[in-house]
């Protein structure tokens, strides 16, 4: 029995990481496609931030009714129509005459794409304990940099030798197989009918010590929606570079991120996350800065590479430290408060990030981002680790 649970638990894993992995995948093939989108449509920087806006607010609204559901119900039936619906809200982007339809098309992928993070990581939580957790959480979230690799690249190859709507299209035929893939393999443990009701749930969660770990996520969700946003428009309009080079530039940065999550979320099951999540943070912030600064092509891309691993590498040590303080019972409304709340945050960031480029330029955009990081390394290095 024991043996066959332990099989499960892995396939739980793998269809997790490739349910995560297109989330990704759909999302990261947008900002490389943004400056073909602004230069068709005669678009402003603040226009084009709207896109990534348009999804993350649509995407942070799923998050706590999705976490309330996955502690009720099955979670196969929350997170397999989630991804048939980005699949097909991203298709749709394809089709759009103007901006306001790529913002209801790119809204609508946020709804799809939304329902998944906190059912998924109650689900991978819920079978296996804490010991392991950074380190399977960090395999898992291992998914989000891979999309991200593939996202970008492939979204350049394709708008360079067919158009940026391509990509959009390209993306439906395999987010439909993974989400049937899902409905079909995943039995979800049976759910507590018991439930004790949301206002003492919610009481249960809304610690002083929860507070402060959602402030941290909250302030890694801006650097992430908005550095990720921009660092493609970036280079190609400032540092001059190809639609091409600059999908693989990016790429770089992704590929590291997942070096980053298995390697920080490894070494927190054995150092402790908040030491862990503290160092990856000041580390972001010192290269979210050095992006704007160096012009060397050689210097940009360790930059990218330092990035990618320290800020990606945040996030799984983040989703292990919070399943640490949150009783099962209680995991999925936990996660979907925390990713709610830091990405409605996050939804607003590139559209603000975009009206500072615009008007004061793209130092001071990335230097801003950069000093909030700090704030979220400080406020990590001071609260008390709890990872057993």
């Amino acid at each position: 029995m024991e043996l066959f649970r332990w099989r499960y638990a892995y396939t739980v894993l793998t269809l997790c990481w490739l349910a995560w992995f297109m989330n990704f995948l759909i999302r990261m093939i947008v900002p490389p496609l943004l400056p073909l989108i602004k230069e068709d449509f005669q678009l402003t920087y603040t226009q084009i931030g709207l896109i990534a806006t348009s999804f993350y607010l649509t995407y942070a609204l799923m998050q706590i009714p999705s976490g309330i559901l996955a502690d009720r119900i099955n979670r196969k039936w929350i997170i397999a129509p989630g991804i048939i619906c980005f699949s097909i809200g991203t298709f749709l982007t394809g089709f759009a005459g103007n901006l306001g339809q790529i913002i209801l098309f790119q809204a609508l992928t946020g709804l799809g794409a939304g329902v998944y993070f906190a059912a998924g990581m109650s689900l991978i939580t819920s079978y296996f304990h804490h010991s392991k957790r950074g380190k399977v959480l960090g395999i898992h979230d291992s998914a989000a940099p891979a999309g991200s690799i593939l996202g970008p690249t492939f979204a350049g190859l394709l708008a360079a030798t067919i158009n940026w709507r391509a990509p959009f299209f390209a993306c439906l035929i395999p987010g439909l197989v993974v989400g049937t893939l899902f409905w079909i393999f995943i039995k979800d443990p049976a759910v507590n009918k018991q439930q004790p009701r949301l206002e003492s749930r919610m009481r249960a969660v809304l610690k002083r010590s929860f507070l402060t770990l959602l402030l941290v996520y909250i302030i890694g969700d801006v650097c992430y929606c908005g550095a990720i946003t921009f660092i493609p428009t970036y280079l190609i309009e400032e540092g001059k570079i190809s639609l091409e080079t600059a999908g693989m530039l990016t790429s770089i940065l992704f590929i590291a991120g997942l070096f980053g999550m298995v390697v920080l979320g490894s070494a927190s099951d054995k150092f402790g996350r908040n030491a862990v999540i503290a160092a990856s943070l000041l580390s972001a912030a010192i290269f979210t800065s050095a992006i704007v600064m160096i012009t060397i092509p050689f210097l940009l891309a360790l930059v990218l590479i330092c990035f990618g691993f320290s800020l990606y590498g945040y996030f799984p040590v983040m989703s292990a430290l919070l399943a640490d303080l949150i009783s099962e019972d209680k995991r999925g409304t936990a996660f979907g408060i925390v990713n709610a709340a830091g990405t409605a945050i996050g939804a607003v960031t590139p559209a603000l990030v975009g009206y500072t480029i615009d008007v004061i330029g793209w130092k001071f955009a990335f230097l801003s981002l950069s000093a909030i990081v700090v704030l979220g390394a400080i406020l990590a290095s001071r609260t008390k680790n709890t990872a057993g």
